[in-house]
């Protein structure tokens, strides 16, 4: 179903790690409280540069969308700093379950506290990181407008994502900076196959079922439902992003140290990276 037949172990495994410090979730419930305020506010700006109520009932969003600059680069301005945002609250989400499972991987009992302490000394690398990543996202989102572009859009979107994919861990653990923690990154790839992607694909699929009764609530009559589908929905992506960390650190640990964390078997992280020097 999946596309991997260790998802479920390796998820498992994540899951023993995760259950030892549960509280590790509230940093991702955290990050979707400051994503949905950050959007909320951008929604209010662009309200405001459309003209407010009068200005959309005049047709401002037809007048937008047959011509992309008709209201200047304000709605341009808007998204980047609503994408920046947003990104920030996510590296920095990622940064402090890193913080903590790492502190978890060393015989430590971490603690909220740990996370948020690991987390802002490393924030200025964290808003470096969080603005290169918007930049070029920012960038690539401009480009679609034929299909050549969408395909170049899409295909470099996918090869910044698995370069990328040990940069915040480098970032939390080596202290690097952005640029440097990228081609640190980069390095732990070439050093691997590269599997690991297929892992967080299949941690995805597997939520993207167990998320289905969230879907239906919201489909289901009664605003009470569709609350609780929202409720659901929220809860279960956050839960999905505290697994995919701690799986990413793990393997990030035995990518580079050849180490088996607590709580994995060393038989499925080597399933899971095929390391080229194992």
């Amino acid at each position: 179903m999946t596309g991997d037949p260790h998802a479920w172990e390796l998820m498992a495994a994540s899951w023993n790690v995760y259950r030892k410090d549960k509280e590790m979730i509230l940093f991702s419930l955290l990050e979707w409280v400051l994503i949905l305020s950050s959007f909320g506010l951008f929604m209010i700006a662009i309200y405001s540069i459309m003209g407010g109520r009068a200005g959309i009932l005049a047709g401002a969003g037809d007048k937008f969308q047959s011509n992309l600059f008709y209201f200047g680069i304000k709605p341009f301005v808007a998204l980047f700093l609503w994408m920046l945002a947003a990104n920030a609250a996510i590296y920095f989400s990622t940064a402090a379950i890193v913080g903590c499972v790492i502190t978890r991987f060393i015989g430590e009992d971490p603690t909220l506290e740990t996370g948020f302490r690991m987390a802002f000394k490393r924030l200025p690398a964290l808003l470096g990181w969080a603005a290169v990543v918007t930049g070029l996202r920012f960038l690539l989102g401009l480009l679609g407008r034929t299909r050549i572009e969408k395909i170049v859009a899409d295909v470099s979107n996918i090869a910044f994502n698995l370069l990328s994919f040990f940069a915040v861990p480098v970032i939390i653990i080596e202290g690097k900076p952005p640029l440097k923690a990228l081609a640190r990154s980069a390095e732990l790839l070439r050093e691997t196959w590269g599997k690991q992607l297929v892992g967080q694909i299949s941690f995805g699929a597997i939520f993207g079922v167990l998320m289905l009764p969230g879907v239906g609530l919201l489909f289901t009559p009664g605003w009470m439902f569709k609350t609780c589908g929202v409720a659901y929905l929220i809860l279960a992506q956050a839960l999905y992003d505290t697994l995919t960390t701690v799986f990413q650190t793990a393997l990030y640990v035995y990518a580079r140290y050849k180490k088996t964390p607590e709580g994995f078997d060393e038989e499925l992280l080597r399933a899971a990276v095929h390391s080229k020097t194992v």
